[in-house]
C-alpha cells in the first residue's frame, strides 16, 4: 500500500459540549496539562504525606513509559525497577516482595493499552502486608469505563492522560483522581496559558491522520514518530479551559465506539503460529483496547515483522521496544549499573502492537494476517 494506517489516534472530535464533567464514583478529581503532570502531582501527594521517610521509594515496572521515571523524580520519589512476568506487562510477585523496603512509600500499576495490572491482587497484599503503601494506578493508555472488567479504578490514586494517541486524545491534558476520603490537598499548579492555539493543532492533527499523510511524515529524516526517550518534567499546570470544553464530546465518542476491531484480529490471528494475544495473558480483566498487543514466540522476529507490516500500509509498533533502564536518557536519570531485568528484557523484545482505531479496514487486518503466516511460516 502506498500509504499507512497510523499506529494509534482517532481524529479529536472538536465540538464543545460544556464542562460538566461527571466524576469516578467515590473519587474527586482535577485536571493537569498532561497524563505525566497528573502522574507527577499523584506522586508528589505521596511524597508530602511521608516526611517521616528519607528517600521515600516507589516500585515501577521495569517494562513501560519512561514518563514514569520522569514523574517520580519531580515528586522526589526514588523509582525502584521491578522485573515483570516473562508473558505478562505486570509485576513478578517474588520480585516485588523482594523489592519492598522500609522505605517503600507507593506502588504504581500500570494498565497497558485496556490490559489491567492485578489491581485487586495486590491491594490485597497492601492491605495486609503493608498497609501504609499507597497503590497508584496509571491508566493513561485506558479511558475508565464501566465494563466487564469491573470497577473503574482501584487505585488510592489514579491518573488519565489525553495526550496524542490515547482513548480519548485532547493532545494534551491529563486528570488525577483521588478517593473521595481524601482529605490531602491537591498538588499546586499554575494557572493555564490563554489561546486557541491548541484547536488548531487539532485540526492539523486529524488532517495527518490520514495514511497518505502519515506515511510522508513516517519516512521524513528527524521526526522519529513514536520514538520513546526520557524528558524531565518542568512544572505542573491546570489543562487549559479549550480542552476541557471539548472532554465531554471526546470521552461520549469514545464511549460509543465499536469494538469490533479487536474481533477482527482475534479471529484473523487465532491460526497464526508462533504469536500470543497478550490479553489473553490477563489475569484482571481487560477493558476496551487502544491497540491490539501481540506477543511474539521469537523476538528476533520482531522487528522484520513490524518492518514488513508498515511496508503493507499497517501501522504496527514496537512499543517500548527496551526494558526501561536501556531507554534514552534513563540511565543518565537514574541509577541502573548492572541493572537486570530478563523478563522486562524478554517481554520488550516480544511485543508488537497493531491499530484497532477507526481507520482500520478487514482488508487491512486480513493482509496484517497474511504477512504474519508468512513470516512465521504457517
Amino acid at each position: 500500500m502506498i500509504g499507512l494506517l497510523p499506529p494509534a489516534g482517532e481524529p479529536v472530535c472538536i465540538r464543545s459540549e460544556g464542562d460538566d464533567f461527571s466524576p469516578v464514583p467515590g473519587y474527586q478529581h482535577r485536571f493537569y496539562q498532561s497524563g505525566t503532570a497528573a502522574l507527577a502531582a499523584a506522586m508528589c501527594m505521596v511524597r508530602k504525606n511521608r516526611p517521616d521517610l528519607t528517600v521515600p521509594e516507589v516500585l515501577v515496572p521495569a517494562w513501560g513509559c519512561p514518563d514514569l521515571i520522569t514523574a517520580a523524580l519531580y515528586a522526589g520519589l526514588k523509582p525502584v525497577l521491578v522485573d515483570v512476568q516473562p508473558d505478562f506487562h505486570g509485576f513478578d510477585e517474588h520480585a516485588l516482595k523482594e523489592a519492598v523496603s522500609e522505605q517503600c512509600a507507593a506502588i504504581l500499576l500500570v494498565n497497558y493499552l485496556g490490559i489491567h495490572e492485578r489491581r485487586q491482587f495486590w491491594r490485597q497484599f497492601r492491605d495486609q502486608r503493608r498497609p501504609d503503601i499507597v497503590l497508584i494506578e496509571d491508566n493513561a493508555q485506558w479511558w475508565p469505563e464501566a465494563d466487564e472488567a469491573g470497577p473503574l479504578i482501584y487505585g488510592d490514586l489514579s491518573i488519565c492522560s489525553f495526550g496524542r494517541g490515547k482513548p480519548v486524545s485532547l493532545l494534551g491534558g491529563g486528570c488525577l483522581f483521588k478517593r473521595a476520603d481524601c482529605e490531602q490537598p491537591w498538588p499546586e499548579a499554575q494557572a493555564a496559558e490563554a489561546g486557541n492555539s491548541s484547536f488548531l493543532k487539532m485540526r492539523l492533527f486529524n488532517l495527518l491522520l490520514h495514511p497518505l499523510c502519515y506515511r510522508v511524515l513516517d519516512v521524513m529524516p528527524g521526526l522519529n514518530l513514536g520514538q520513546t526517550v526520557y524528558h524531565p518534567l518542568e512544572g505542573l499546570s491546570e489543562m487549559d479551559a479549550g480542552r476541557r470544553s471539548l472532554l465531554l464530546a471526546n470521552i461520549r465518542r469514545h464511549e460509543q465506539k465499536s469494538r469490533e476491531k479487536e474481533v477482527w484480529w482475534r479471529d484473523a490471528l487465532t491460526d497464526v503460529r508462533g504469536i500470543t494475544l497478550a490479553a489473553d495473558r490477563a489475569q484482571e480483566g481487560v477493558g476496551r483496547l487502544l491497540r491490539m498487543p501481540v506477543l511474539l514466540e521469537q523476538p528476533s522476529q520482531r522487528d522484520a515483522v513490524v518492518a514488513l507490516l508498515k511496508r503493507a500500509g499497517i501501522g504496527a509498533t514496537a512499543m517500548y521496544a527496551k526494558p526501561l533502564h536501556q531507554i534514552e536518557g534513563v540511565a543518565e536519570a537514574i541509577p541502573v549499573m548492572g541493572a537486570h531485568f530478563p523478563a522486562a528484557a524478554h517481554y520488550a523484545g516480544s511485543m508488537l502492537t497493531l491499530p484497532v482505531h477507526s481507520g482500520l479496514s478487514r482488508q487491512h487486518v486480513d493482509e496484517a494476517a497474511g504477512v504474519l503466516r508468512h513470516t512465521m511460516g504457517v
